[in-house]
């Protein structure tokens, strides 16, 4: 499990700034109860809708947490896929995400400044009992180590509108507005210590040895399958 602050830049596209729709490819690669928590810095009167789709067919939006410790629980840990209530009367909620799951699951929230995502393997929760028991299941072991298979299906996808803001670039029908570079003053150590998200103070995330992948649209096909895409 570990946090990310996103940042999207791009010197060619001059784009530098907070983008108004992004979403995660279909395509990852996460063990049963394992998570992400990925912070954008936002300008504080941005209004989101959150979504998740399994190959198109929308799920219902995701409203925003009440708190950002439920974003920030340094824990997952999700039933086993035989436990989990994921009983529907509805056919056509056939490709919800589960009732119950005994943990946090997908969670999203807004602070005024960054917007936090928790990302977790959707197929883990998922109404389908095969594709819920693969995730639990699918992996390669060898001499004690596994290497979980890639998992597909559900996409997440964010819609950022903020009105009257600054705007900094606009590139493929995205916008992006101008916001501060800032890291997020948060850490998972805070959730443990029961402080609530107005007065956590803890240390800044340390700067990651590798340079960070910049996100920039593209104008040709590309044969690489980035895990995050701005999209108009």
């Amino acid at each position: 499990n570990s946090g990310w602050y996103w940042r999207v830049k791009s010197t060619p596209y001059g784009i530098n700034g907070a983008p108004s729709a992004f979403y995660f490819d279909n395509f990852y690669q996460l063990a049963a109860g394992s998570f992400v928590v990925l912070a954008i810095a936002y300008p504080s009167a941005t209004k989101f809708t959150v979504q998740i789709d399994y190959y198109g067919n929308n799920l219902p939006v995701v409203p925003m947490s009440a708190s950002l410790l439920d974003v920030l629980s340094p824990t997952e840990n999700v039933l086993p896929a035989d436990q989990q209530d994921c009983s529907y009367t509805d056919w056509q909620e056939w490709a919800y995400l589960c009732n119950d799951s005994g943990s946090s699951g997908f969670r999203w929230f807004f602070d005024g400044s960054h917007l936090y995502l928790r990302i977790v393997p959707y197929n883990c929760y998922s109404r389908m009992n095969v594709v819920r028991q693969a995730c639990f299941e699918s992996y390669f072991e060898a001499y004690g180590a596994k290497v979980w298979n890639m998992q597909f299906g559900y996409r997440l996808s964010v819609k950022a509108q903020c009105t009257g803001c600054a705007v900094q670039s606009k590139v493929d029908g995205v916008t992006y507005y101008s916001v501060p570079d800032v890291p997020p003053l948060r850490s998972f150590e805070s959730y443990s210590a029961g402080i609530s998200p107005s007065v956590i103070t803890t240390r800044a995330p340390s700067k990651p040895t590798t340079k960070p992948t910049k996100i920039a649209p593209t104008r040709k096909p590309s044969t690489s399958r980035p895990l995050i895409r701005t999209s108009h």
